[in-house]
This record gives structure tokens, C-alpha cells and sequence, in this order.
């Protein structure tokens, strides 16, 4: 039952994810800058990891990692050919070549995507900047209107 969930969720990200980049997930990020800590933790939760910075400052680090999964089921593969001998509608024999194909299972393959995000608290509880890395640092892009909004 859970690997069902899993594939479900899976299904869920790679269809909004779809057209996610980590260009968009840069602009969302630039959207918290200068936001009050309490909102970061409404939105996020509470930090994976807080660190003391030598400035006076905080470094709060999120790490969201996505089981992924592929394989586990069967794909046809081409085993062989021969040659058929065919009528056309004038009633003409003519050649074509079939080919024959068996169903070969593919095993399941599991593998771990991370994000990491790490935002610089101010002692006043306000994020000064923020730094990323993984593969799954990906948002969909914010487009803009040309007068210059959302």
C-alpha cells in the first residue's frame, strides 16, 4: 500500500513539477528576503538545523528529501524479424519485415532527490539572504505582466 502512495505522490510532483526550474525557485526565494522569521516557520516548519554565525546572525537549513522510484513493470523489447509475404488490394504479393517483440520485466529502482535551502536569520528575526543546492530546488517561474506585476 505505501508503494502506492509513493508512485501517487511521485505522479503528483513530476506533473507540477513539470515546468519548475531552478531559475523559479531563485525568484520565489528572493520573495523572502526581508521576511519575518514566525512567517518563514508558518510556511516551512521549523528548521532541520539552526547554526550560530560568528556575525550575530543565524543559519537555518531545510533539507527536503524525495524518494524516487522507476522500473517495476514490463517493456516490450525487439527479440527478432522475419519476412512475411502479403497481398496489396491490386493483388499483388509483395514483402514487408515484422518484427517480434517479448516482455521483459524491469526491476524497481530507488533513489533518493534532495533539496537543501539556508536562510541568514538577523537578530532582529528577519531574513537577510538565502543559498540552495540539489536537484529538487525547483518552483515554477513567477511570471510577470508587462506593467510590471505578477
Amino acid at each position: 500500500m505505501r508503494r502506492i502512495a509513493i508512485i501517487a505522490a511521485l505522479s503528483v510532483v513530476v506533473a507540477v513539477t513539470g515546468c519548475a526550474t531552478v531559475e523559479g525557485y531563485r525568484q520565489h526565494m528572493d520573495l523572502m528576503t526581508g521576511m519575518h522569521s514566525d512567517q518563514l516557520q508558518v510556511e516551512w516548519g521549523a528548521p532541520d538545523r539552526v547554526s550560530k554565525l560568528s556575525d550575530g546572525n543565524e543559519l537555518w537549513t531545510y533539507r527536503k528529501i524525495t524518494e524516487r522510484q522507476s522500473g517495476n513493470s514490463y517493456s516490450q523489447v525487439a527479440n527478432g524479424s522475419y519476412e512475411e509475404k502479403y497481398k496489396d488490394k491490386k493483388g499483388n504479393i509483395k514483402k514487408r519485415t515484422v518484427t517480434t517483440y517479448e516482455s521483459v520485466w524491469v526491476p524497481p529502482k530507488y533513489w533518493e532527490t534532495y533539496c537543501e535551502t539556508r536562510f541568514v536569520i538577523s537578530p532582529d528575526h528577519r531574513v537577510l539572504s538565502y543559498g540552495f543546492e540539489g536537484p529538487d530546488c525547483v518552483a515554477k517561474e513567477i511570471r510577470q505582466s508587462p506593467g510590471g506585476g505578477e
